[in-house]
């Protein structure tokens, strides 16, 4: 007990002899200032200067020229336009299908096309005078040799259809979604689809029972085939329904009374499109004939870009 009282006495004796070092002085610390946010850059609004609606044009005019159209649908609504042209069918449905929503004056096959994917909607059909006739739209006789036997849709099987090697609506396209919508489909039961130059090749190998064909309704009388009596060697198995030569198509994101604004110019307003579309009149398009095309699609379920090829 003693030595270590002693133990505690020297070491306490030893510490006594160190200096007391004064406590530090903290280092200042610098007090965060707030800092502004960086600035968000506002969205430009569709239809401004500098962020136009497209308006996709269909033609084959290399001298069109949209800028009286653009004025005109500015006036109207208030809004900036861009008038694009574009010759080939596919390139034109890509832009009308595109980020922006747009506007469009296309032809049958893009109309088509644009309405089965979703992306446009007709607002007028296009009209053509020819003599005393106004066309705004066209359907398809589906023929074959009158003594070939078939009778309808389900006679098809198993057979050989022709087209014209440049052709595309009247000769395959409507034909193949009318069979569609008939329960048969032309890429699977046909034994073959073959190309032929042109609309008179074709109207006689289908007379000579080589195979079936189409051809644009009323429009048989214009074609001659050497030794062939084609009212008598051919007989119509299915009219297709009719479809518009083309239209005025809008995408669903825009709001329907800018639609109505640019409804007006295109009825109304000659003077705006003539130098940008070559057509002879915009006329209404009728609901019924927008149903019927909706239903027409829905029962063929057919991928235009497919059946263009």
């Amino acid at each position: 007990m003693t030595l270590i009282l002693l133990a505690a006495l020297f070491l306490a004796a030893c510490g006594a002899d160190r200096p007391v070092l004064p406590t530090a002085t903290p280092l200042p610390t610098p007090t965060p200032l707030s800092q502004p946010l960086p600035t968000v850059a506002t969205a430009v609004p569709f239809g401004a200067e500098t962020r136009p609606f497209p308006l996709v044009i269909l033609s084959e005019d290399i001298n069109a020229v949209g800028g009286a159209l653009e004025q005109a649908l500015r006036d109207q609504t208030g809004f900036s336009f861009r008038v694009e042209f574009y010759a080939s069918p596919t390139q034109a449905l890509a832009a009308l299908c595109g980020e922006l929503p747009a506007f469009g004056v296309v032809d049958s096959w893009t109309l088509l096309a644009a309405q089965a994917r979703g992306c446009a909607s007709p607002l007028l059909f296009t009209e053509q005078v020819e003599g005393a006739r106004r066309l705004s739209g066209i359907s398809s006789q589906i023929v074959a040799a009158s003594g070939s036997g078939i009778t309808a849709v389900r006679d098809f099987a198993g057979r050989v259809f022709c087209r014209v090697q440049d052709g595309g609506l009247s000769d395959w396209i409507l034909p193949a979604l009318a069979m569609r919508s008939n329960g048969f489909d032309p890429f699977l039961s046909f034994r073959d689809v073959r190309r032929l130059p042109d609309v008179p090749s074709m109207l006689r190998a289908v007379a000579l029972g080589e195979c079936i064909g189409a051809i644009e309704t009323g429009t048989l009388s214009r074609y001659r085939v050497e030794g062939v009596n084609l009212t008598q060697a051919l007989r119509t198995v299915l009219t297709t329904p009719e479809v518009p030569l083309g239209g005025l198509v809008v995408s669903p994101l825009i709001p329907a009374s800018l639609s109505e604004q640019v409804r007006q110019v295109f009825l109304e307003n000659r003077a705006a499109w003539r130098a940008a579309v070559n057509v002879s009149a915009f006329v209404p398009a009728e609901s019924g004939r927008v149903a019927a095309l909706d239903a027409l699609l829905r029962l063929a379920a057919l991928d235009l870009l497919t059946a263009s090829r």
